[in-house]
């Protein structure tokens, strides 16, 4: 079991290793970019933003529920583009024929609608909704307008165009290519997004304790479970933090402790993956913590 759980992270390794080499390599942003907005379309995805082409990008924020499946819709006939934006979201095509929403934290979509016609809400399926505030600079001045182009991330520093026959996943993170005009430059962007950044770190205790997160300190015990009714073990699990793999296990106890004064203060994602012995993964789990070594 152990060699067969070997060569399964072997493989993966070497997978990860070839990947890259058959990707496209990252374009160069247009002249008129203003930034960059990168969106992780799952629970805890990270919502960030780069003014230097997608080299570096700072979180301001988080998905708090991701869209699971897009609506149908009849003006959505270029895939990969914003179709409207409003102070309240910006709707996108992900499909011909098939778009999906982006809110803040907090807000009421509706369709707009002509005089005299009904109006319903979209599905909650089709909404990303954030945990930004409706104030939020993202959907105020430096909302992204409409026509703006929407790629797909492949892999850190690779995007790629949506294709027209897309059908959305839980791992699909989009990126989209937002020019605000000659009134908003770069360097204003750059400035300000800082400061967004580090306004959201500076809050997390703040959001711990209104959505009930989970606050920790010292050493924390990460440990995978099995789910009910699985009838396949254990044999490979990878820990990471924030997106960096920081251990990996193919014996048991399956256990990894997280020291976390070697981390900053401020929130965390924990993803725990476990493999079968055919390499498959039979169980992950994403946790959202928010570290606090100053007490």
């Amino acid at each position: 079991m152990i060699k067969i759980a070997f060569r399964i992270a072997c493989l993966l390794g070497l997978l990860a290793l070839i990947a890259p080499l058959s990707l496209k390599a990252q374009e160069a942003p247009p002249a008129d970019e203003t930034y960059r907005l990168r969106i992780e379309n799952y629970v805890f995805g990270k919502v960030d933003i780069s003014a230097d082409g997608g080299k570096h990008y700072k979180m301001i924020g988080r998905v708090s529920r991701p869209a699971k499946s897009p609506m149908v819709d009849r003006s959505a006939n270029v895939v990969g583009s914003i179709l409207r934006s409003t102070r309240e979201f910006f709707t996108f095509s992900v499909a011909l024929g098939q778009s999906v929403i982006i809110c803040p934290a907090h807000s009421s979509v509706t369709k707009n609608s002509k005089k005299g016609s009904s109006v319903s809400a979209p599905p909650t399926s089709a909404i990303v909704q954030t945990n930004l505030p409706k104030a939020h600079p993202l959907f105020h001045e430096f909302a992204p307008p409409e026509n703006t182009r929407v790629f797909l991330q492949l892999t850190p520093g690779f995007t790629d165009k949506i294709p027209d026959t897309f059908t959305l996943g839980e791992e699909d993170t989009f990126v989209f290519t937002v020019s605000l005009g000659k009134e908003i430059t770069k360097e204003s962007v750059e400035k300000e997004c800082v400061k967004l950044a580090e306004a959201y770190q500076a809050g997390a205790m703040e959001r711990a304790k209104a959505n009930k997160t989970q606050t920790v300190s010292a050493t924390l015990a990460l440990q995978p479970k099995l789910p009910t009714g699985e009838p396949d073990p254990i044999v490979y699990v990878t820990y990471a933090i924030d997106g960096d793999q920081v251990a990996a296990q193919n014996t048991e106890p399956f256990s990894y402790d997280w020291d976390t004064k070697q981390t900053s203060n401020g929130e965390h994602l924990i993803e725990i993956r476990a493999l079968n012995r055919q390499g498959n993964l039979i169980t992950r789990a994403r946790v959202l913590v928010v570290v606090n070594n100053t007490r």
